[in-house]
């Protein structure tokens, strides 16, 4: 990811599959794109939204350090 001008160009650089074929190539889409955190559900099994795009989204998160911010945010410190 960090080899793109832009860390961000993962979301124009591949094309946007139809949500039809996205559900028939993968009978268990809504199991993989959907889960329940302290009583919300979350589905995003019908966005276009691929496995290779989450796949981008997390890599970008840890590049990001984004797991040591939410902890500094939630330990009660500044973050911008």
């Amino acid at each position: 990811m960090t080899n793109l001008a832009n860390p961000w160009d993962f979301l124009t650089a591949q094309a946007s599959p139809k949500l039809g074929d996205l559900f028939a190539a993968d009978p268990s889409r809504v199991e993989q794109f959907s889960s329940e955190e302290t009583g919300i559900y979350f589905d995003f099994s019908k966005t276009h939204l691929t496995r290779e795009l989450r796949d981008a989204f997390v890599s970008r998160a840890q590049e990001a350090g984004l797991a040591s911010k939410r902890d500094l945010l939630f330990s009660g410190k500044v973050v911008n």
